[in-house]
């Protein structure tokens, strides 16, 4: 089973929405049988998951759902986006309906956009990393800077349980340095401005690492709303072609929380 999130931002002029489809990336590799779904959206208030049936999705269909137009109590939360046979979920418990574990991942188009443009970002956020321990290292070399250009760093984290709890996330280059120390939130789309770093240190890369935390890295570059660009960085898996994958993953990340 797969979650999925909106992008928030401080920036008024800027919105962002949630495109859900009922149907596999490839159907002749996918064994689910497709079915109508419910679709919910959910956030954590800290001790228990509030939840909202917002319409129904019948086989082979899709939706776009804005931010905008959630209910009024959701407007302002980190809001995640679920396709169920229930018409809310568990307030304990994040459960795994076991649907459309297909190959390719099925995901949903997750959008930022304003009055002149948009920029999208194809993604999903697996219930195996909301059941387990996850750690971040995320390398990236594609923020960008300039005149008139805002850059933010994006962490997306979701858990099992609905607790709120604050992790820290480094900042580092490429010499391991720590530029700042961040400190974010489970159960939240959190987000970082990065123009003071980027004022500061001239970098061609920047690292992001948590041994407390991980989650979903994305990151957002804006000119005047009118220019964008949306990019994510892969797990360190995604890496190696073949081979002992996790032998390397773990190499990575252990030499950048050394």
């Amino acid at each position: 089973m797969n979650f999925f999130f909106f992008l928030d931002s401080l920036n008024k002029d800027l919105s962002s929405s949630v495109e859900v489809f009922n149907r596999p990336a490839s159907e002749r590799l996918c064994k689910d049988v497709i079915k109508t779904k419910n679709i919910i959206a959910f956030y954590s208030d800290g001790k228990k998951w509030i939840s909202k049936r917002l319409d129904t999705l019948q086989p082979f269909e899709s939706k776009l759902i804005l931010k905008k137009d959630l209910p009024r109590e959701m407007l302002d939360e980190s809001v995640f986006i679920c396709l169920s046979d229930k018409t809310d979920i568990n307030k304990d418990s994040l459960m795994d309906e076991k649907y459309m574990n297909s190959s390719p991942s099925w995901r949903a188009n997750t959008k930022i956009y304003s009055n002149f443009c948009s920029s999208s970002y194809q993604g999903e956020y697996p219930y195996t990393m909301a059941a387990k321990k996850v750690s971040l290292v995320s390398c990236s070399p594609m923020l960008q800077k300039g005149k008139n250009i805002n850059s933010y760093f994006y962490l997306i984290n979701l858990k099992k349980k609905p607790e709120k709890n604050f992790f820290k996330v480094n900042v580092m280059n490429s010499n391991k340095d720590i530029l700042k120390i961040l400190k974010f939130k489970t159960n939240h789309v959190n987000f970082y401005d990065m123009n003071e770093i980027l004022k500061e240190h001239d970098h061609l890369m920047y690292i992001f690492n948590s041994e407390e935390e991980g989650g979903i890295p994305i990151y957002f570059s804006n000119k005047e709303n009118k220019y964008f660009s949306l990019e994510h960085t892969h797990p360190p898996t995604e890496y190696t072609f073949e081979g002992n994958r996790h032998y390397f993953q773990k190499k990575k990340k252990s030499f950048w929380s050394s």
